[in-house]
């Protein structure tokens, strides 16, 4: 049997340490010595938008280009955030709004807001392909080019299932 859940990175992390999971798509949250994390894609950061925002007709942005609008940012238990905050104390990025007024445990929860017109968002571009995101618009970010990576998160003395290595190989190869 094979079991999909979706879950944060912190969560990702623990589930497969637990064996609760035998492996799980995130980021490399922790570097949890007891984890192998093998890289499989990596997808450019961008600012997420609606579609009538002034911003929207760019075909790229500098980050600095975002001080002027209200962020909205992931949970810091998300690992996109994580990888932002990272980003943000190595100075390799600024970012507005380091304290969020308001924050979204998932990506689905900023495109509800965003589609308000409450604020702008920055998320990977893989993220915007839902279709809860439609209606907004994503613009990737320059100066510099940030990209998050993913990962297959398994433990390092654990043996996957048939099905769970067949599931990841698939991934792999992609």
């Amino acid at each position: 049997d094979i079991s999909i859940f979706e879950a944060g990175a912190s969560d990702i992390e623990q589930q497969v340490l637990s064996k609760f999971a035998d492996f799980g798509l995130g980021s490399n949250h922790t570097q949890h010595p007891e984890l192998s994390y093998q890289p499989i894609l990596q997808d450019q950061y961008g600012a997420v938008m609606p579609k009538m925002h002034p911003l929207a007709s760019a075909n790229s942005l500098k980050w600095r280009q975002l001080n002027d609008y209200k962020m909205l940012h992931l949970s810091i238990d998300n690992g996109i955030r994580y990888e932002l905050e990272a980003l943000k104390k190595q100075e390799i990025i600024q970012f507005p709004s380091s304290a969020p007024s308001i924050e979204a445990s998932n990506p689905n929860g900023l495109a509800a807001l965003i589609e308000q017109n409450i604020g702008l968002a920055i998320l990977p571009a893989l993220v915007t392909h839902s279709h809860i995101f439609t209606q907004l618009k994503f613009v990737p970010l320059l100066s510099p080019v940030k990209f998050r990576s993913l990962f297959i998160v398994k433990r390092k003395d654990y043996t996957l299932a048939p099905a769970a290595l067949n599931l990841s190989l698939i991934h792999i190869s992609e």
